[in-house]
C-alpha cells in the first residue's frame, strides 16, 4: 500500500474553488480500482491549510489515477489556488513483526 499525504496552503478567497474541485473528484476517485482511502481535511489550527490523505493498493493504481482527465484537471488548477506548491509525503507501511 502507498499512502499520499498532501498539504495545500490555499490562497485567501480560493478555498471554495479548491473544495469544489476536490468534491467533484472524490466520488470518481474513491470508485477507482485500487483506491483504499481518499479524504480531505481542514487543518484545525489554520483554515487556509487543507490536507488530502490518500491510500492506494499499488503504484499501478496510483499511476492510473494520475492519468485520469479529472485528476489532471485539478492538478492543473492548483497553481491558481495555492500560495505555494503542495507538500507531498509518500509513505509505505512499516513492516511490524
Amino acid at each position: 500500500m502507498i499512502r499520499i499525504i498532501a498539504r495545500f496552503h490555499v490562497k485567501p478567497g480560493h478555498r471554495g474553488e479548491l473544495f469544489a474541485g476536490l468534491a467533484d473528484n472524490i466520488p470518481r476517485t474513491r470508485a477507482e480500482e485500487g483506491c483504499v482511502e481518499f479524504e480531505v481535511y481542514v487543518d484545525a489550527a489554520d483554515d487556509e491549510v487543507v490536507w488530502l490523505v490518500e491510500a492506494w493498493g499499488s503504484e499501478a493504481a496510483l499511476g492510473w489515477h494520475y492519468e485520469q482527465p479529472y485528476a489532471k484537471a485539478i492538478l492543473d488548477r492548483l497553481e491558481d489556488w495555492l500560495v505555494e506548491p503542495p507538500t507531498l509525503v509518500r509513505a509505505v507501511p512499516f513492516p511490524l513483526p
